[in-house]
């Protein structure tokens, strides 16, 4: 299931957890360079705070 800070999935999760269907979630980090996306993630605020406070960057 894909799942990210920007797309919750709120009711699929609820289903299978009343269900007791385990979920795998993952997160692309973006599509810039394409054309169907951008970055929203990577150029997310609290990303790049988490990145700022470790010396690296958001991976653009």
């Amino acid at each position: 299931v894909e799942l990210s800070p920007t797309w919750h999935q709120k009711n699929l999760v609820q289903y299978c957890k009343e269900k007791g269907i385990h979920v795998t979630a993952y997160s692309a980090l973006g599509a810039k360079g394409t054309s169907w996306g951008n970055n929203r993630v990577v150029e997310s605020d609290v990303l790049g705070e988490i990145a700022k406070a470790r010396g690296k960057t958001t991976a653009h």
